[in-house]
């Protein structure tokens, strides 16, 4: 049976003083680094550690820990004194050089931290967990997945001080890009605009380190997005066309196209560029093969492809008020995969059709997109229905548009929609 020692203050140091870390965070990124081998660290054991200065028993998991913690091992858990040992007599302590070594233990958890199989894990590790939130983004919304992407953020911040060579930290630097651009994202979704900009600007900083121009190019486009969110039309233009310059001839140059410089020239009510915009986007999309042919999630980090482009110039085209391109864009979209799209797009059809005077159908098309996504609503779906009201209220009394009206009150008076739309921000 272990015996106790009492608190290991050198390593509650590590973890909440230096690395500011709660427990379970720490546990998660020390799995992470471990993923792969046969061993499991539990929060119970952890906390074992820490209250009563037991030492792990399994090597592997105090160099991890040392690893996420950036600090030597031997500090953390500091070897245990031989029983029996003999009590050094002067004469003997004399004889020893007061230069303090390693242990040989230390300089081998080192090595091992820095070796390229160690690094591929934990790498392949934080690919697993990043594309985990992307995959289940649009289900879930970001005020239910924030907390997990705030865990991969501190576990790879954490190995990102692991002392790896340039390359390999280099590509620990892509991951912290990719994370710092999926909190942006949410931040965006849950109407937090300046926490989206020091998201976007701490994951530029990290593709730029990591020389990823192709992270770059997101980023822009989402920085873009957050300024198109915020109604400042002139940056969105800005940040899109200097995306460009980063992007490959691919669906990220797509994105910036479609997504940022079309819908923020229809802002603009610049009629001539977004036309432009539209049809260069769709031009690139047509010389890149590999572009996806079914709807992608809003928040991946792969290229775009014809339904997401089509979803964005019925958007722009909405802007300048043609919606007979409105509904041709809307129609090459299929968004069965989609329970957002389903509803943002079909608020810009509903919008088309008021447009065209079609007021009574363009309430019941608004009411079916509202209802799409009212399990999981998300703020820019309210901010479109909320354009519609406001466009049809030239039309009040109508008994469509008066219980389209009521819809979206009794949707944005609920609790809980208002919290995870944003709305209570």
């Amino acid at each position: 049976m272990a015996t106790d020692h009492g608190h290991n203050e050198a390593l509650i140091r590590a973890r909440r003083d230096a690395m500011k870390m709660e427990v379970s965070e720490l546990v998660t990124a020390v799995n992470l680094l471990l993923a792969g081998a046969d061993v499991v660290l539990d929060e119970d054991l952890y906390r074992k550690w820490e209250r009563r200065g037991w030492r792990p028993r399994d090597p592997r998991m105090s160099a991890a820990v040392a690893a996420v913690l950036g600090s030597p091992e031997t500090d953390l858990f500091p070897p245990a004194r031989a029983r029996g040992a003999a009590v050094r007599t002067a004469d003997a302590a004399a004889l020893e050089p007061t230069v303090r070594w390693e242990s040989p233990r230390t300089v081998a958890a080192r090595l091992n931290q820095m070796t390229a199989d160690t690094a591929t894990t934990a790498l392949a590790a934080l690919d697993r967990e990043i594309d985990r939130v992307v995959d289940h983004y649009e289900a879930q919304g970001p005020f239910r997945l924030v907390s997990a992407a705030r865990a991969i953020h501190k576990s790879v911040l954490a190995m990102m001080g692991g002392g790896h060579p340039p390359r390999v930290q280099g590509q620990f630097y892509a991951r912290a890009a990719r994370v710092s651009g999926v909190l942006a994202y949410m931040a965006i979704n849950a109407r937090r605009p300046t926490l989206a900009t020091r998201y976007c600007e701490e994951a530029w900083f990290y593709a730029s380190e990591a020389g990823d121009r192709d992270l770059q190019a997101w980023i822009r486009a989402t920085q873009a997005q957050n300024a198109y969110c915020a109604d400042n039309a002139e940056l969105a233009l800005e940040l899109s066309l200097d995306g460009q310059h980063y992007a490959r001839p691919d669906g990220q140059l797509v994105r910036l196209i479609a997504n940022g410089q079309a819908r923020a020239h229809a802002k603009l009510r610049d009629t001539v560029n977004t036309y432009r915009a539209v049809e260069r986007a769709l031009a690139v999309l047509d010389a890149y093969p590999a572009a996806p042919t079914v709807l992608t999630s809003c928040i991946s980090f792969g290229p775009y492809g014809l339904p997401r482009t089509a979803a964005n110039a019925a958007t722009a085209m909405l802007g300048i008020g043609d919606t007979a391109q409105v509904r041709a864009y809307s129609a090459q979209v299929d968004t069965s995969t989609s329970i957002w799209s389903q509803s943002l797009v079909g608020l810009d059809n509903a919008s088309a059709l008021l447009l065209d005077g079609e007021v009574e159908q363009a309430m019941k098309v608004g009411s079916a997109a509202l209802a799409a996504s009212a399990q999981h609503p998300i703020r820019s779906v309210y901010d479109r229905a909320a354009a519609l009201r406001a466009d049809a209220a030239r039309f009040a009394g109508l008994h469509a548009v008066d219980a389209f009206g009521t819809t979206l009150t009794t949707w944005a008076s609920r609790r809980d929609n208002r919290i995870t739309a944003g709305l209570a921000a």
